[in-house]
């Protein structure tokens, strides 16, 4: 089974997808992890580094910008279906629907659609890329994420990239993660209560309470 764990920059993917795994393995249950992009691996991840930096001039079009995201998945398919093959639960800190919402955020109206068509047929009919059995949305309130990614220490990357930190992008990203958790392999977790982001375990537990219900609908 293959679980992505969504939501944008600042909603807390890297930390939910790390205890969803710790839980899963205390559980009994074989797990894998993936992180995407693959940041210090791949030729498509070292281009998408110098993109996020800004390196890259004006790379505006969302297609084409889409299309290195998912080369890199590409890149990492060989180990992906080998983990999926041989482990219970595949944890994917961001997967394809990132994609999908980032490049739909940066057009309007019936072009963004028309971008979540054209990534989604690349990345899972042209690639081949195996669909997410559950995609998690965490839903963290857009000034709660600024004020997470306004602190956060750099790490393999810059502590505010290009597109983070552009408020009214992340807010467009955000819209655009909402339509698409509409569908039936989602569920919407919140991060939030009221103005006061919750704890990490309470959202890891609502996080594994979904994931328990899904795998328990397979037979897992």
């Amino acid at each position: 089974m293959l679980v992505a764990i969504e939501g944008i920059d600042g909603a807390g993917k890297h930390t939910q997808s790390a205890l969803l795994v710790e839980r899963a393995r205390a559980h009994g249950l074989s797990v894998a992890a993936v992180s995407y992009p693959r940041y210090g691996r791949g030729v498509f991840a070292e281009a998408i580094e110098a993109l996020l930096a800004g390196e890259l001039g004006q790379a505006n079009d969302p297609r084409l910008v889409g299309l290195l995201f998912a080369g890199d998945r590409f890149e990492d398919r060989v180990a992906l279906l080998g983990a999926l093959s041989s482990c219970d639960l595949v944890v994917a800190d961001r997967y394809v629907a990132s994609n999908l919402a980032y490049q739909a955020a940066r057009s309007d109206g019936d072009r963004g659609a028309a971008i979540v068509e054209f990534l989604a047929r690349v990345e899972f009919d042209v690639f081949g890329l195996p669909r997410p059995d559950l995609n998690v949305l965490l839903d963290l309130p857009l000034d709660l994420a600024i004020s997470r990614l306004s602190v956060r220490e750099a790490g393999d990357r810059p502590a505010a990239d290009h597109y983070e930190s552009d408020h009214r992008f992340l807010a467009a990203c955000a819209d655009a993660y909402a339509a698409m958790a509409k569908g039936e392999d989602w569920v919407v977790v919140p991060a939030a209560e009221g103005a006061l982001a919750r704890r990490p375990d309470a959202v890891a537990a609502a996080v594994w309470r979904a994931v328990a219900a899904r795998l328990a609908a397979r037979g897992t």
